[in-house]
């Protein structure tokens, strides 16, 4: 499945918060008598299904892009007992739908936009976040107020790269304290270095409604496309490399399954595996390209004193395992000095074999087997051709 460069571009107006005074009022919240995370996660989802029936959910949504605004409205009808849901995004006179089911993402019409947040209130439930939108609000559930009504905040607080750009991210997911259904999302993206330039959005909610499951089309949760994750790696001109659909657990690393698989926006192909027993976690991603040569690093990993090398003996090819400091920035100089001891490393191995460059690491490094010298080795030698 290709992914277009309108999804890029479509993070930059979905990512944001708060989007004008009113929005979120947070004065003496509290945690006191706030249920926990898990207990939220139990109390969205049971309040979400109802058997024979599917959960519609409508809400507003508001962007704001920097003096870009963009009005529209937005949809998800959720079948949790079949882990299926439907998205419809309305903006500016276009429609974008998704179907999602288990941990994969079809795009009917429009732009692909983003699908919906894979992990939300520290679960990796797909079609249970899309009730969320995109946000992924993961923190400590308090008392608050959103517009003058007592709701429940679920926020979360980070730092994104996005093609080499900071930004501070902020997200507020308001739920009903009853049903634990979302009252409104919102979210403000600052850019790091200027705090000038900002994305904001707000999407608020109205009644959700059950919908007679037999009443909708046979093909409503339908992608209508093969679902093998492998599909979009066919008919490619470059020789594509994969480690097959399963990957088998050695030692202390985990068995992983493939979940997607595809072209890039620049020629090439991506994969995505995550571990077989749970999506989203421990996950491995490979990103390859027609190359006449080994790609080395960029600067200023490639530069840094902090950068280790070892070769792996690859039959009619080349490969590298590269231990780099995990929080080097792109663009400043290399690490001054002795590496401290005390930093995460993140492990990444480059190939070259048969005309493609391959570029292997593991996403979430810091807990995740696979970021080790031994888990480089293991995806190195365990690559084979993919065939039609």
């Amino acid at each position: 499945m290709k992914v277009p460069r309108a999804l890029k571009i479509a993070l930059v107006l979905l990512l944001a918060s708060p989007l004008l005074a009113g929005c979120g009022v947070r004065d003496e919240e509290s945690r006191e008598g706030a249920p926990t995370l898990d207990e939220v996660y139990q109390g969205m989802r049971a309040s979400a299904v109802k058997g024979g029936y599917v959960l519609h959910a409508a809400a507003s949504y508001r962007g704001d892009a920097g003096g870009m605004k963009v009005d529209g409205s937005y949809e998800a009808w959720l079948d949790l007992p079949n882990d299926t849901a439907r998205q419809l995004w309305d903006y500016n006179g276009r429609q974008d739908v998704a179907v999602l089911r288990g941990s994969k993402v079809w795009f009917l019409g429009g732009d692909a936009k983003p699908h919906g947040a894979n992990a939300c209130l520290g679960r990796y439930d797909h079609a249970l976040c899309t009730l969320l939108g995109d946000a992924m609000p993961d923190g400590v559930p308090v008392k608050s107020e959103y517009a003058g009504r007592p709701v429940l905040d679920v926020s979360r607080q980070t730092e994104l790269d996005l093609d080499g750009n900071l930004w501070d991210l902020e997200e507020h997911a308001y739920l009903d304290p009853e049903t634990f259904l979302p009252v409104a999302v919102t979210t403000n993206k600052v850019k790091s270095e200027s705090n000038l330039i900002s994305v904001s959005t707000a999407l608020e909610f109205g009644d959700f409604e059950w919908v007679a499951a037999d009443s909708l089309s046979g093909d409503f949760f339908d992608p209508g496309e093969d679902d093998n994750p492998a599909a979009g790696l066919r008919g490619q001109s470059m020789n594509v490399f994969w480690l097959r659909q399963d990957v088998a657990s050695a030692g202390d690393l985990p068995a992983l399954s493939l979940q997607i698989g595809g072209p890039d926006n620049e020629g090439g192909v991506y994969l995505v595996y995550d571990d077989a027993r749970q999506f989203g976690w421990n996950r491995l991603s490979l990103s390859e390209h027609a190359s006449d040569s080994f790609v080395d690093l960029e600067p200023p990993w490639s530069d840094s004193p902090c950068t280790t090398r070892t070769e792996v003996d690859l039959p009619g090819g080349k490969a590298t395992i590269f231990a780099e400091d995990a929080y080097l920035v792109p663009g400043l100089p290399a690490t001054p000095g002795p590496c401290p001891a005390d930093e995460p490393v993140q492990f990444v191995a480059h190939v070259w074999l048969a005309g493609t460059a391959i570029s292997i690491s593991a996403i979430d490094f810091e807990d995740n087997p696979w970021n080790s010298e031994e888990g480089m080795r293991q995806a190195i030698l365990s690559l084979v051709p993919f065939s039609n």
